[in-house]
């Protein structure tokens, strides 16, 4: 298994030179190349530079080798979270907008919004990079993010000529995305799940929304 310092040095820099790793990590040269080939599918190395293209799969492996989420968690920040959501969003055929900011006739930021072009259901997301997430804090976080979707639905209208794309959306499902596995799985209308299951919960999304009795928000227009 990869050595704890040296996942962790990764998250950290997320491009080092073999011999610094070495450095940071406490291994040799070849043992390091060893540990680096049971990462192949997070990272790649380009001559003497190591560079991470997963970053969520490099946390997964911190993960399984016993580090503390809080560790791994401090050396991941949002905009990881919102990248890797809107990603897994277009490889399942959605169109995405990140970081929507509307500032008339109301201040309004989203994360990421997700939209299927073919029927307009669309995920409103709200990316929450915490190490820890309390079932009040999920409550709390849930109740305003269905009060900031439903606000979004009412000015679709004014943001289209800065998104265009939102000129698509029919229906909205908020949606809020965590690093760990929710204590809570739906509250007011929110669906919450994590990181690691929004790739299954996109193959089933029916199904999903049809057993947490998640409603689409019409848009208004």
């Amino acid at each position: 298994m990869p050595s704890e310092d040296l996942i962790l040095s990764l998250l950290k820099h997320r491009r080092l030179f073999l011999d610094e790793l070495a450095r940071l990590s406490g291994l040799s040269r070849h043992v390091l190349l060893e540990k680096l080939h049971e990462l192949d599918d997070s990272i790649e190395i380009h001559g003497e530079e190591v560079v991470v293209k997963e970053v969520f799969k490099l946390l997964e492996h911190g993960l399984e080798k016993g580090l503390e989420i809080g560790k791994l968690s401090s050396l991941v920040d949002w905009k990881d979270f919102e990248k890797l959501s809107s990603e897994i969003f277009s490889l399942h055929g959605y169109e995405t907008i990140n970081n929507v900011s509307i500032y008339s006739p109301q201040r309004l930021q989203i994360d990421v919004v997700a939209i299927d072009a073919s029927t307009g259901l669309s995920f409103v997301v709200d990316c929450k990079h915490w190490s820890a997430s309390s079932r009040s804090r999920l409550v709390q976080a849930a109740s305003s993010h269905y009060e900031r979707t439903m606000r979004l639905s009412k000015m679709v209208p004014q943001a289209i000529p800065k998104y265009p794309l939102l000129g698509k959306t029919r229906f909205l499902i908020p949606l809020l995305v965590t690093l760990l596995t929710p204590s809570l799985r739906s509250h007011r209308n929110v669906l919450i799940i994590s990181i690691r299951e929004l790739n299954n919960v996109l193959q089933e999304a029916h199904y999903v929304l049809e057993e947490f009795n998640i409603k689409p928000i019409p848009v208004v227009k």
